[in-house]
This record gives C-alpha cells, structure tokens and sequence, in this order.
C-alpha cells in the first residue's frame, strides 16, 4: 500500500507528514513543474569516433539512470570529469564545452545530434550525422557522468571506449530531417555544446508542437 501525500513545503523545503509516519522509512518522490519557456536552449553536437551501436546508446539513455537520451562531450579525457583537464587541453573549444556543460546542468531545453567525423569534411554531412535529433529537457541539478561508449577502433583508440561527459535528457521527442530540415540546415557549425540565440525559436517550436 502507498499514501499519496500534497502539502507546502516551509522556507527550508520540509514537509511534515504527521506523526502517524514517525521513525519510519519513508521514500519520497518529488513532481517538478520545468517551466520550459524560461530555460536555456542549446544544441548539442556529438563529434565521435562511434559505431552505430555507439550512437544508439546515445539515443538510449544508456549509462544514465531514467535518461531517454544523453548528450555531452569527449575531448579525449576519458572517464575524468574536471575543469582542469578541459583547460589543459590547447584548444579554447574544450573550455567552452565544459562551460556550457556546467549551464545546461542548471535545466535546458536542448537539441541533440548524433554523428561522426568523417575525413572529408567539405561536403554536405561533413560529419556523417543521422537523420534525426533528439530534443529534451536537461532537467535543474542534472550531474555529469562519464559514459562509455561503442567506439570505432582506429589504430590509436585500439577498440577501447569513448567516454562521454554526459547529461540526460527526458521528456525527449525525435524529429527526423524530413520532417524538419530547417533544423539541420549547417546545425554543426559552432562547438560541441553551446546555447542558440539564432535556432532558440525555431527549437522552441518545434519541441511544443511534438511534445504537447
């Protein structure tokens, strides 16, 4: 048997339950109302050296708890986590990826396109991405985690994984470059992860339209 309970939480966020629930274990779970017109949006980018399964983990969630979907960063660093290490590396790119990072874990509504790099980089797909996207919510507290994904094996990766830095997104929909090419009009120009002041509309859009 479960008791639902509503209440007001005071200025600290407790709740008193009543003392019919004194020294008890008790689990909570706590409905959030995202306000998704106030939050960020940003487009995220995967730049990796994945095989398609890799990819599909991406798409899945994997390695996220109740993550539809996840996006973040590589840049090489393995499973690590740290400010450090982005700044270490000679490219003011990796510093702005983890930036961005730490902002979409403050709550975003993000668009995430998965692909890889391809040797050519001048024709039309320079990076091999896939005919759809995933638009989510990050949800406010979000943690980064290190997930290991499918790579492809080149000589200097010796089939090992690749780690994404990664965030989870829910409440996801998936829109196919059919149905929306707009939004795949040059949507790798720019880093990895950043906030879109030119798209911000046009996400906002398309994200209500699907999801409600």
């Amino acid at each position: 048997m479960q008791d639902q309970i509503t209440g007001e939480t005071d200025d600290r966020g407790r709740l008193t339950l009543g003392t019919e629930y004194a020294n008890r274990h008790v689990v909570t779970t706590v409905a959030r109302n995202l306000d998704v017109d106030s939050m960020a949006v940003m487009r995220a980018v995967h730049f990796l050296n994945s095989t398609h399964y890799g990819r599909a983990q991406l798409y899945a969630g994997h390695g996220i708890n109740r993550a539809e979907a996840v996006f973040g960063i590589d840049w090489g660093t393995g499973p690590v986590w740290a400010k450090n290490e982005f700044a270490a590396i000679d490219n003011a790119s990796a510093i702005k990826d983890y930036n961005a990072m730490e902002n979409a874990a403050s709550g975003a509504l993000v668009a995430a396109y998965y692909g890889r790099r391809k040797e050519n980089r001048d024709n039309n797909d320079p990076y091999n991405l896939d005919d759809a996207m995933v638009l989510g919510i990050c949800p406010p507290d979000a943690t980064v985690q290190a997930v290991p994904i499918e790579a492809s094996s080149p000589p200097d990766n010796r089939g090992n994984p690749v780690f994404i830095k990664a965030l989870p997104l829910v409440d996801t929909v998936e829109l196919t470059r059919s149905e929306r090419p707009e939004l795949f009009e040059r949507f790798a120009a720019g880093r990895s992860v950043y906030e879109t002041d030119s798209r911000e509309e046009m996400i906002r859009g398309a994200y209500s339209e699907r999801r409600y």
